[in-house]
């Protein structure tokens, strides 16, 4: 229909030309919702039409290029980058190893794979051309990442960009690498700046009001900006208590840290938890809670069978997630209940582990409504973790009316509470998780309650009033600045 269109007004005298004041929307799909028979059908119609015309035309449009002066403007230089083609190739290499192994099929994998990684090609962010694309007068909010991969932390951070976004901020993500996955998440409202190293971001990094660090190992880089007059206010977004990643053992690299906490003046922490842990280094700190996407997860209509489901978090390569206590609490839970489904995601190798009982894998899952529906699908969520600054899965999984067992310590403590809206045990206590799974098994009444009060918990935290939220306390930073 769009091309039949084009060429009645086309033959009506009127011309192709670029017009950057008009948004025109187009409903995808809504005409060949039937399937291809009516693509056929009307591009039968179509040809019968205007074939010769439609040709002629066409030719001469592909030789006049009116779009190419627009084109000049955007085009940057690459540069080859074969990083995301082999992480890609290796993935899909092993699921084919894991599955059936056809020896056929891996063979092309890695024909395919081999000939996209030689002609792999990244735009290299210009400073300049960023820049004169911002619009004047738009509050300019950069988040420098490590690595822009699939985990809570980034997504976190990523829903919080597109949320500014959606409010009228030029809000921008920066990362030294991009894992293709990530846009299977869901889609981006910015496109990523990805820099080959610390030295090009810091030389290409388009100038900021505010640019926010995002883990430990991103602070000198946006103290790197900061102190070259690159940026108006730096600020950490610090997401969890960082120096705990590292044993006990290795206090050079807690203190080193620790030490990135004092680099930049501002600091936003997403819990009452981490806000404490930071004051006891000596740091001040602003709370704005986490939000999360209540059009995304709310209670799915999942056909359940007569089989209780516990589903839990399990991250054996993290240590503090507690997968050892996880798994032998599940497996208490098997041998008492039996007909009990266990279902377990986090982990692309999970099959690779020692799991002393059958359950179903669900892998590491990039997809949110997938997520939403696992914990729909969901009697009990169990999260084993030994300490997180938030804990976003478990509020996930209460807007999706599961029933939580989770430990008493961390971030959870900031919408969790015992009795109330989850059953809450100290971290590490593989009897404590065992008993308030059975307790929950066993008392559908007050596996119910829980459920209920965690629907009306996780209401309060909506994505939207988190970017409200950081919006309101980026323009009092400003404020208080230029009235200083």
């Amino acid at each position: 229909e769009e091309s039949d269109l084009c060429m009645r007004l086309l033959t009506a005298g009127y011309r192709t030309v670029v017009a950057e004041d008009v948004y025109v929307y187009h409903r995808g799909g809504g005409s060949f919702i039937d399937g291809n028979e009516r693509y056929l059908h009307n591009r039968r119609l179509f040809n019968a039409r205007w074939s010769e015309e439609y040709r002629r035309r066409f030719r001469a449009f592909r030789r006049a290029d009116p779009l190419k002066p627009v084109r000049r403007l955007f085009t940057l230089p690459t540069r080859w980058d074969p990083l995301p083609i082999l992480w890609q190739g290796a993935r899909e290499w092993l699921s084919e190893w894991r599955g059936r192994r056809s020896l056929d099929r891996l063979t092309r994998i890695a024909l395919r794979r081999a000939f996209q990684v030689l002609v792999a090609r990244r735009p290299c962010p210009h400073r300049k051309l960023t820049q004169r694309l911002t619009p004047v007068g738009r509050l300019r909010i950069t988040y420098i990442l490590d690595r822009l991969v699939v985990a809570g932390g980034v997504l976190s951070v990523l829903q919080l960009v597109n949320e500014l976004i959606r409010i009228g901020v030029e809000a921008r993500i920066v990362a030294l690498y991009e894992d293709p996955l990530i846009h299977d998440w869901r889609p981006l409202y910015t496109q990523p700046l990805i820099y080959r190293n610390a030295a090009e971001l810091l030389a290409e990094c388009p100038n900021s009001d505010v640019v926010f660090a995002t883990h430990w190992n991103t602070v000198e880089w946006v103290h790197g900006l900061w102190r070259n007059g690159r940026t108006r206010i730096a600020a950490y977004l610090i997401q969890d208590y960082e120096p705990w990643f590292f044993p006990e053992t290795a206090q050079d690299q807690r203190e080193r840290v620790k030490m990135t906490y004092r680099l930049l003046p501002h600091r936003i922490v997403m819990s009452d938890w981490l806000k404490d842990l930071l004051a006891r280094d000596g740091h001040s700190s602003d709370k704005i809670a986490l939000g999360m996407d209540l059009g995304q997860f709310y209670p799915r209509a999942i056909r359940r069978g007569t089989q209780p489901i516990v589903l839990a978090m399990a991250r054996p390569g993290t240590p503090r997630r507690g997968f050892s206590t996880t798994i032998t609490a599940l497996a208490q839970i098997k041998r008492a209940r039996p007909n009990t489904e266990i279902v377990l995601f986090g982990d692309r190798f999970l099959d690779r582990q020692a799991i002393p009982f059958p359950f179903r894998n669900e892998g590491l899952v990039i997809r949110q409504s997938r997520l939403a529906e696992l914990y729909s699908g969901a009697d009990i969520f169990l999260d084993g973790s030994e300490f997180q600054g938030f804990g976003r899965c478990a509020l996930e999984a209460m807007a999706c009316g599961a029933a939580c067992v989770l430990t008493d310590v961390g971030g959870v403590l900031e919408y969790a509470q015992h009795e109330e809206n989850a059953l809450l045990t100290p971290p590490g206590q593989v009897e404590g998780l065992a008993a308030a799974i059975l307790r929950l098994l066993d008392d559908a009444a007050l596996r119910q309650r829980l459920i209920a009060r965690g629907l009306e918990t996780a209401a309060r935290f909506c994505q939207r009033r988190e970017a409200r939220d950081t919006l309101a306390w980026i323009e009092n930073i400003l404020a208080n600045r230029i009235a200083a």
